[in-house]
């Protein structure tokens, strides 16, 4: 059994009173001569079946204390939703799966006579995976998209076959049918299917209210290719489960839920923000009370958020670490793959960009040590790029990496423009994932010289010559011990090839501190806490470039956060500053 984080949802419900099982149609008569009296008939025994079951569920939901009074992580209409560790469903009662396998029959004895009827198709999906049969309700699914010949009716049966492989964790199989179910709806019908408005919140929310559906259509193929949890698994599973809720929400209008009445627009928001119930509990009134008994809904867990700040989907090319919280109080959306029980920020890396033509070489390493992962033969790693083009996310380049050790060192290609970089890793086995995701700008404009990030390695015996012999001593981390010496290796573009000198600037201070004339004004009184060296050399260059490579003693520095800021002069152009941020630890 999966372990559970529930997220709850909370609703004050009267009791609804259980009717009588509904009188049977039989299959044999003849679907030809349907009229619609007929046809209404069939339907109306359906949802009288349909609202029965639903009617004595509600009666006997398991009990829960401790429900009433709780503090919300978000308010929506009725509902208090919040997060809270559990240890999943309790038993459910012997006579509501009884009663559910008799609406199942039920409602396949109906429909044999109206095979395409929507509703009756939803509810027979609805029930057989809420029934763990998942398998029988996509292949009924797909058994009807193949039968129809009504366009409509095939996108929604590809719908529900999409709900029920993304219900059982199945994302390419519910990728598969929710495209072919897009490409069946109108154009009306697929934007409001493919509106995500909900979703957002901030300028990025009213931005996207304000367009048509073309142009929704753009920034949402940016925002999802954002917002997928991970590049790794190849598919976009956060938009499949948004799908899949979409999906449910219809298939749930015009009938009973288990909260007791028929859903409402409160019901339609908390469905696509947090997801549906798996299970539900109820909470009898105090004796004597007048108050109905609330009934919770649960979600599957644990639950992340995977949608940045509000402020940087606003501006894709500032995109920073810290603008991702997986957990937290009361996001705007929620989501609990099912690969991963754990989902962290990848602490411990580092990410440089080198100058190759018109391409970007980019060196990743990352140290899993810290994060507490059980690294296993099941372990993958990767570095991705997604670049910025047009204010759009393009596709992500990059690959797996199978069998990752604890610290990985990996580079790639991409072009060189704006990038979203995501190093990520993934351990199905222990269900444990995570990443670093974040936006590297690239110098832009006419101007002659540039320089590349710095890329953290540790000293050897001999000083490297070029980014190939870096590469293997790449530091995993950018927190350091003050121990160790700090080698500092960067790439100069654009220098001439012979003769030319420049005036290089090294300086190592604390994150906070004034920088350049007021630092080096302060040197020598702060002997403990910074490092500020200069000097003048004419480069080596070759095919345009001038590698160098230097270490640094950090022995003296007090523990703390330190900017490493490196500034090359040329005579009478304007000075070019790279720099990166260090923690020294005690």
């Amino acid at each position: 059994m999966l372990y559970m984080l529930p997220v709850l949802v909370v609703a004050s419900t009267m009791s609804m009173p259980f009717q009588q099982s509904p009188s049977q149609v039989t299959a044999s008569e003849s679907r030809a001569a349907m009229s619609k009296k007929d046809t209404s008939r069939v339907l109306k025994a359906a949802r009288r079946a349909q609202g029965d079951f639903e009617g004595l569920r509600r009666q006997l939901l398991p009990r829960q204390t401790g429900l009433a009074g709780r503090a919300c992580d978000a308010v929506i209409g009725r509902f208090c939703h919040w997060q809270s560790n559990g240890d999943g469903p309790p038993p459910e009662s012997p006579k509501v799966i009884a009663a559910r396998e008799k609406l199942i029959a039920t409602l396949d004895s109906l429909g044999r006579i109206l095979p395409d009827h929507r509703w009756i198709l939803a509810q027979r999906a609805r029930y057989r995976i809420e029934s763990n049969r998942h398998v029988e309700a996509e292949q009924l699914a797909r058994a009807c998209a193949a039968r129809t010949t009504v366009p409509a009716t095939r996108g929604w049966c590809h719908a529900l076959a999409g709900y029920a492989a993304q219900e059982l964790g199945e994302y390419a199989r519910a990728d598969s049918a929710f495209t072919a179910a897009l490409t069946e709806l109108p154009e009306k019908e697929r934007c409001s299917w493919l509106d995500m408005s909900l979703l957002l919140d901030g300028k990025a929310g009213g931005r996207y209210k304000r367009l048509d559906c073309a142009a929704r259509d753009s920034m949402a193929t940016a925002l999802w290719r954002l917002v997928q949890p991970l590049y790794l698994t190849g598919v976009n599973d956060l938009r499949t489960e948004f799908l899949a809720r979409v999906t449910r929400m219809h298939v749930e209008e015009d009938s009973r839920i288990p909260m007791g009445y028929t859903p409402g627009a409160d019901d339609r928001e908390t469905l696509l923000r947090y997801g549906g119930g798996l299970w539900y509990t109820q909470e009898d009134p105090p004796p004597g009370s007048a108050r109905p008994s609330i009934v919770a809904s649960h979600r599957r867990g644990p639950a992340f958020n995977f949608f940045p700040q509000p402020r940087a989907l606003a501006a894709l090319d500032r995109l920073r670490l810290d603008d991702w919280a997986f957990s937290g109080l009361a996001p705007r959306t929620h989501y609990a793959p099912e690969y991963a029980q754990r989902f962290v920020h990848l602490l411990d890396h580092q990410v440089s960009l080198f100058r190759r033509r018109d391409s970007a070489f980019i060196v990743a390493a990352f140290d899993l040590s810290n994060e507490g992962m059980p690294l296993g033969g099941h372990t993958q790693a990767g570095l991705f790029a997604a670049p910025l083009e047009n204010g759009g996310v393009a596709a992500p380049l990059g690959k797996p990496i199978e069998g990752a050790g604890p610290s990985t060192v990996t580079t790639m290609r991409a072009p060189w423009r704006p990038m979203i970089v995501s190093l990520e890793v993934l351990d199905r086995e222990s269900r444990f994932a995570g990443r670093a995701r974040y936006a590297l700008r690239v110098p832009t404009g006419d101007a002659r010289l540039a320089l590349s990030d710095l890329l953290l390695y540790a000293p050897r015996d001999s000083t490297p010559q070029r980014l190939e012999e870096v590469i293997p001593l790449a530091m995993h981390s950018l927190r350091l011990s003050r121990e160790q010496p700090l080698g500092l290796y960067w790439e100069t573009y654009g220098a001439r090839p012979r003769g030319e000198s420049f005036d290089f600037a090294l300086l190592v201070a604390p994150v906070g501190q004034s920088w350049l004339r007021r630092a080096f004004d302060k040197v020598r009184r702060e002997e403990k806490s910074m490092i500020a060296v200069s000097w003048r050399e004419v480069p080596s260059v070759e095919a345009g470039m001038a590698p160098r490579a230097m270490s640094v003693n950090l022995s003296l520095l007090k523990p703390g956060r330190y900017k490493v800021q490196l500034t090359l002069t040329p005579a009478g152009e304007p000075p070019i500053v790279t720099e990166r941020d260090i923690e020294i630890l005690k």
